[in-house]
């Protein structure tokens, strides 16, 4: 019997099978007040490639969080920020009916349906790694009203349809 893989190859395929293209990486301070950080803007100040967007290159599309793990030295309140999943399907089909982008967006604007959700509150215990994994991640609010510390946020993103 012949193998169809050398056994590294396999072991590869199945590691990278469960990571995303993009990577980012903010510390916070965990404050008093609410503070919220914008997905991928550590990875686009390194380089614009880092962390797509729209507008970046022709046809760029742009990339959303899909897995954050959050390490913290104290307990947080966390608030994760991401796209409404009936926006982005009424975009396309009123950006198709009304044959542009920004007729769709002001239909959507009139019929009032908002263009993020924001999750329930999470506290999150100090000492515990924590992964989520969100459809479309924009941003993270965190704050603790009695308490400050260190939250550590590792995110994983990729492209609409191109997971």
């Amino acid at each position: 019997m012949a193998l169809q893989q050398e056994s590294r190859a396999s072991w590869e395929k199945a590691n990278f099978a469960s990571h995303y293209s993009y990577r980012d990486f903010h510390t916070a301070v965990i404050a008093l007040a609410p503070d919220t950080y914008v997905v991928g803007a550590n990875a686009r100040a390194v380089a614009v490639g880092n962390w797509p967007a729209v507008g970046d290159w022709t046809n760029a599309l742009p990339a959303y969080g899909r897995e954050v793990t959050f390490l913290c030295t104290t307990d947080v309140i966390v608030l994760l920020t991401c796209l409404n999943p009936r926006y982005l399907e009424l975009l396309n089909s009123y950006a198709y009916i009304e044959g542009s982008v920004e007729k769709a967006i002001i239909r959507l604007e009139a019929e009032d349906i908002p263009q993020t959700l924001t999750e329930t509150p999470m506290t999150l215990r100090a000492g515990n790694a924590y992964t989520f994994h969100p459809t479309h991640l924009t941003a993270i609010t965190y704050y603790h009203p009695s308490q400050t510390g260190t939250l550590d946020i590792y995110i994983e993103g990729s492209v609409e349809g191109k997971e």
